[in-house]
């Protein structure tokens, strides 16, 4: 490539002390019809190195993927050998959605009783309930979602979160009349 008659050298540079040991030039020069010409001088130590590089990033990449491989394995061994595992594993974030903390909700998914006091937080109705002395409990239910139902005080959740806010309604005033064709409540 040859520089254009105009050739002006805005930057050099001279590495001599990096592991490459190259003399490195870079030079910017601005052409009549302004593109930017980059003319390099690359001694062998340099494209040596380059190739080095180029091996070592193909080595790794070829390591992650068999890394990433294994790794797939074992996950899917674990879902053919646990198969309720992917359903668990969204039943315990729910739980952490709700306000469970993380031991909770690994108790929760290992279906053991949860005893806790606090506020659990309702995406229905968008408003935090708060319980005293209560036991949370995740048991297999294949009509429930995902085949597990998620029970508070021996209450399904849903149930219980529309309980608690008719509760609360009553308390500030506003009665609610329970509609028995399955509509859900109706506000007087």
């Amino acid at each position: 490539m040859e520089p254009s008659a105009d050739f002006q050298p805005i930057c050099g540079r001279k590495n001599t002390k990096d592991d490459p040991k190259v003399v490195f030039f870079l030079c910017f020069s601005l052409s009549p019809c302004n593109d930017f010409q980059l003319v390099a001088i690359l001694c062998p130590n340099l494209i040596h190195y380059l190739k080095r590089l180029n091996k070592t990033i193909g080595r790794e990449r070829r390591e992650h993927e068999q890394t990433a491989k294994r790794l797939q394995g074992e996950i899917d061994r674990i879902y053919g050998w646990f198969p309720d595992t992917p359903q668990l594993i969204k039943w315990g974030e729910y739980c952490r959605s709700l306000g469970f903390t993380d031991k909770m909700a690994r108790d929760l998914v290992n279906m053991r009783p949860v005893r806790f006091s606090g506020k659990l937080y309702s995406r229905e109705h968008s408003q935090h309930f708060e319980t005293e002395h209560s036991e949370a409990r995740l048991l297999r239910d294949e009509k429930g979602p995902g085949g597990f139902q998620l029970f508070i005080d021996r209450i399904p959740i849903l149930r219980w979160f529309r309980q608690k806010a008719k509760e609360f309604l009553e308390h500030i005033g506003i009665k609610i009349k329970d509609h028995e064709q399955g509509r859900g409540m109706r506000m007087r």
